[in-house]
Protein backbone atom coordinates (compact mmCIF):
# COMPACT_ATOMS: atom_id res chain seq x y z
CA UNK A 1 0.00 0.00 0.00
CA UNK A 2 1.40 3.26 -1.09
CA UNK A 3 0.46 6.65 0.39
CA UNK A 4 1.28 9.70 -1.73
CA UNK A 5 1.26 13.03 0.05
CA UNK A 6 1.43 16.11 -2.14
CA UNK A 7 2.27 19.14 -0.02
CA UNK A 8 1.50 22.52 -1.58
CA UNK A 9 2.53 25.96 -0.29
CA UNK A 10 0.11 28.88 -0.52
CA UNK A 11 1.62 32.19 -1.63
CA UNK A 12 0.13 35.69 -0.92
CA UNK A 13 -2.31 36.97 1.68
CA UNK A 14 -5.54 35.60 2.87
CA UNK A 15 -8.68 37.72 2.81
CA UNK A 16 -8.52 38.30 6.55
CA UNK A 17 -4.90 39.40 6.39
CA UNK A 18 -5.74 41.76 3.52
CA UNK A 19 -8.60 43.33 5.46
CA UNK A 20 -6.39 43.79 8.52
CA UNK A 21 -3.67 45.44 6.41
CA UNK A 22 -6.21 47.78 4.80
CA UNK A 23 -7.61 48.72 8.21
CA UNK A 24 -4.14 49.48 9.56
CA UNK A 25 -3.29 51.51 6.45
CA UNK A 26 -6.49 53.55 6.67
CA UNK A 27 -5.91 54.17 10.37
CA UNK A 28 -2.35 55.34 9.72
CA UNK A 29 -3.52 57.57 6.86
CA UNK A 30 -6.22 59.09 9.06
CA UNK A 31 -3.66 59.83 11.77
CA UNK A 32 -1.31 61.49 9.27
CA UNK A 33 -4.15 63.59 7.82
CA UNK A 34 -5.29 64.60 11.31
CA UNK A 35 -1.76 65.66 12.26
CA UNK A 36 -1.44 67.69 9.05
CA UNK A 37 -4.81 69.39 9.54
CA UNK A 38 -4.00 70.20 13.18
CA UNK A 39 -0.62 71.65 12.20
CA UNK A 40 -2.24 73.75 9.46
CA UNK A 41 -4.92 75.08 11.82
CA UNK A 42 -2.30 75.88 14.46
CA UNK A 43 -0.14 77.70 11.92
CA UNK A 44 -3.07 79.76 10.66
CA UNK A 45 -4.12 80.57 14.22
CA UNK A 46 -0.61 81.69 15.14
CA UNK A 47 -0.37 83.77 11.96
CA UNK A 48 -3.69 85.47 12.72
CA UNK A 49 -2.56 86.12 16.30
CA UNK A 50 0.72 87.62 15.11
CA UNK A 51 -1.12 89.84 12.63
CA UNK A 52 -3.47 90.99 15.38
CA UNK A 53 -0.55 91.78 17.68
CA UNK A 54 1.26 93.65 14.91
CA UNK A 55 -1.85 95.69 14.10
CA UNK A 56 -2.27 96.42 17.81
CA UNK A 57 1.34 97.57 18.12
CA UNK A 58 0.92 99.80 15.06
CA UNK A 59 -2.29 101.33 16.44
CA UNK A 60 -0.77 101.94 19.88
CA UNK A 61 2.39 103.43 18.36
CA UNK A 62 0.34 105.69 16.08
CA UNK A 63 -1.92 106.82 18.92
CA UNK A 64 0.97 107.39 21.33
CA UNK A 65 2.76 109.62 18.82
CA UNK A 66 -0.38 111.65 18.15
CA UNK A 67 -1.34 111.92 21.83
CA UNK A 68 2.15 113.11 22.75
CA UNK A 69 1.60 116.00 20.32
CA UNK A 70 -1.70 116.93 21.97
CA UNK A 71 -1.61 120.58 23.01
CA UNK A 72 1.58 121.31 21.05
CA UNK A 73 1.62 124.95 19.96
CA UNK A 74 5.16 125.49 18.84
CA UNK A 75 7.25 127.43 21.29
CA UNK A 76 4.13 128.42 23.25
CA UNK A 77 3.61 125.70 25.81
CA UNK A 78 -0.08 126.20 26.67
CA UNK A 79 -3.22 126.15 24.54
CA UNK A 80 -5.41 127.90 27.08
CA UNK A 81 -5.33 131.03 29.17
CA UNK A 82 -5.08 134.75 28.41
CA UNK A 83 -2.03 134.19 26.20
CA UNK A 84 -4.17 132.50 23.49
CA UNK A 85 -6.50 134.65 21.38
CA UNK A 86 -9.13 133.04 19.15
CA UNK A 87 -9.83 135.46 16.27
CA UNK A 88 -11.81 133.03 14.10
CA UNK A 89 -15.06 134.29 12.62
CA UNK A 90 -17.90 132.48 14.45
CA UNK A 91 -16.18 129.11 14.97
CA UNK A 92 -18.43 126.15 15.91
CA UNK A 93 -18.88 125.28 19.56
CA UNK A 94 -16.87 122.10 18.98
CA UNK A 95 -13.75 124.15 18.15
CA UNK A 96 -11.95 123.66 21.47
CA UNK A 97 -8.18 123.55 20.88
CA UNK A 98 -7.57 124.76 24.42
CA UNK A 99 -8.17 121.21 25.72
CA UNK A 100 -5.39 119.57 23.71
CA UNK A 101 -6.89 116.06 24.00
CA UNK A 102 -10.59 115.17 24.23
CA UNK A 103 -12.38 111.84 24.40
CA UNK A 104 -15.88 110.42 24.21
CA UNK A 105 -17.10 107.04 25.46
CA UNK A 106 -19.52 105.06 23.29
CA UNK A 107 -22.89 104.48 24.89
CA UNK A 108 -23.35 101.11 26.55
CA UNK A 109 -19.60 100.54 26.93
CA UNK A 110 -17.11 100.96 29.73
CA UNK A 111 -13.33 101.45 29.79
CA UNK A 112 -11.82 98.19 28.60
CA UNK A 113 -14.92 97.04 26.71
CA UNK A 114 -14.00 95.39 23.40
CA UNK A 115 -16.49 95.33 20.53
CA UNK A 116 -15.49 93.44 17.42
CA UNK A 117 -16.71 95.03 14.20
CA UNK A 118 -16.97 93.49 10.76
CA UNK A 119 -15.57 95.00 7.60
CA UNK A 120 -17.57 97.69 5.83
CA UNK A 121 -19.65 98.45 8.92
CA UNK A 122 -22.03 101.36 8.40
CA UNK A 123 -20.93 104.58 10.11
CA UNK A 124 -23.32 106.91 11.90
CA UNK A 125 -23.29 110.61 12.62
CA UNK A 126 -22.03 111.70 16.02
CA UNK A 127 -24.86 114.17 16.60
CA UNK A 128 -26.69 111.46 18.53
CA UNK A 129 -26.68 110.58 22.21
CA UNK A 130 -24.53 107.50 21.67
CA UNK A 131 -21.29 109.20 22.73
CA UNK A 132 -20.81 110.80 26.13
CA UNK A 133 -17.92 112.68 27.70
CA UNK A 134 -17.42 114.52 30.97
CA UNK A 135 -20.49 114.98 33.20
CA UNK A 136 -20.28 118.76 32.87
CA UNK A 137 -20.70 118.65 29.12
CA UNK A 138 -17.61 120.77 28.51
CA UNK A 139 -16.34 118.61 25.65
CA UNK A 140 -18.55 119.26 22.63
CA UNK A 141 -18.35 116.48 20.06
CA UNK A 142 -18.08 117.53 16.39
CA UNK A 143 -20.56 116.19 13.86
CA UNK A 144 -18.58 113.51 12.04
CA UNK A 145 -19.16 109.93 10.93
CA UNK A 146 -17.94 107.26 13.33
CA UNK A 147 -18.17 103.50 13.76
CA UNK A 148 -20.92 102.52 16.24
CA UNK A 149 -19.78 101.27 19.67
CA UNK A 150 -16.32 102.77 19.16
CA UNK A 151 -14.80 105.43 21.38
CA UNK A 152 -13.68 108.75 19.91
CA UNK A 153 -10.52 110.69 20.67
CA UNK A 154 -9.74 114.15 19.30
CA UNK A 155 -6.27 115.67 19.43
CA UNK A 156 -5.46 119.35 18.98
CA UNK A 157 -1.93 120.30 17.95
CA UNK A 158 -0.02 122.42 15.48
CA UNK A 159 1.15 120.49 12.41
CA UNK A 160 2.54 121.29 9.00
CA UNK A 161 5.21 123.70 7.87
CA UNK A 162 6.36 126.59 10.02
CA UNK A 163 7.63 129.95 8.84
CA UNK A 164 8.39 133.42 10.06
CA UNK A 165 6.07 136.44 9.78
CA UNK A 166 7.61 139.39 7.93
CA UNK A 167 4.80 141.91 8.52
CA UNK A 168 1.18 142.25 9.64
CA UNK A 169 -0.92 144.97 7.99
CA UNK A 170 -4.04 145.99 9.89
CA UNK A 171 -7.33 145.77 8.02
CA UNK A 172 -10.55 143.80 7.70
CA UNK A 173 -9.27 141.18 7.48
CA UNK A 174 -5.62 141.92 8.29
CA UNK A 175 -2.87 140.95 5.84
CA UNK A 176 -0.09 138.70 7.06
CA UNK A 177 3.10 138.50 5.02
CA UNK A 178 5.23 135.41 5.50
CA UNK A 179 8.98 135.43 5.11
CA UNK A 180 8.86 132.37 2.84
CA UNK A 181 6.34 130.07 1.19
CA UNK A 182 5.01 127.58 3.75
CA UNK A 183 2.30 125.85 1.69
CA UNK A 184 -0.72 127.71 3.10
CA UNK A 185 -4.06 126.99 1.45
CA UNK A 186 -7.31 128.94 1.58
CA UNK A 187 -9.39 128.13 4.72
CA UNK A 188 -6.38 126.67 6.54
CA UNK A 189 -6.33 127.31 10.28
CA UNK A 190 -3.09 129.00 11.33
CA UNK A 191 -1.37 129.77 14.60
CA UNK A 192 0.66 132.96 14.88
CA UNK A 193 2.86 133.00 17.95
CA UNK A 194 5.80 134.94 19.37
CA UNK A 195 6.42 132.28 22.07
CA UNK A 196 4.56 134.47 24.60
CA UNK A 197 1.16 134.87 22.97
CA UNK A 198 -0.67 133.14 20.13
CA UNK A 199 -3.56 133.92 17.79
CA UNK A 200 -5.80 131.47 15.98
CA UNK A 201 -6.52 132.77 12.46
CA UNK A 202 -7.91 131.39 9.21
CA UNK A 203 -6.54 132.06 5.74
CA UNK A 204 -9.25 133.87 3.76
CA UNK A 205 -7.06 134.31 0.67
CA UNK A 206 -3.53 133.36 -0.28
CA UNK A 207 -1.43 135.47 -2.67
CA UNK A 208 1.98 134.25 -3.78
CA UNK A 209 4.40 137.12 -4.20
CA UNK A 210 6.98 136.70 -6.99
CA UNK A 211 10.56 136.34 -5.81
CA UNK A 212 12.65 139.53 -5.92
CA UNK A 213 14.62 140.08 -9.10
Amino acid sequence: MELNLNLTRNWGLSLIELLIAMALGLTLSAVVVQVYVSATVTERSQDARLRLQENGRFALNFLSQEIRMGGYLGCLGALRGPNVNNTLNAPPNSFQPQFGVQGWEAGGTNPGTVNNSVNDVAVVATNTAEWTSDPGGVNIIPVVNAVPNSDIIRIWSATGSAGGVAAITQGTPPTITAESAVGIQVNDFLIISDCQQADFVQACAVVANPPPA
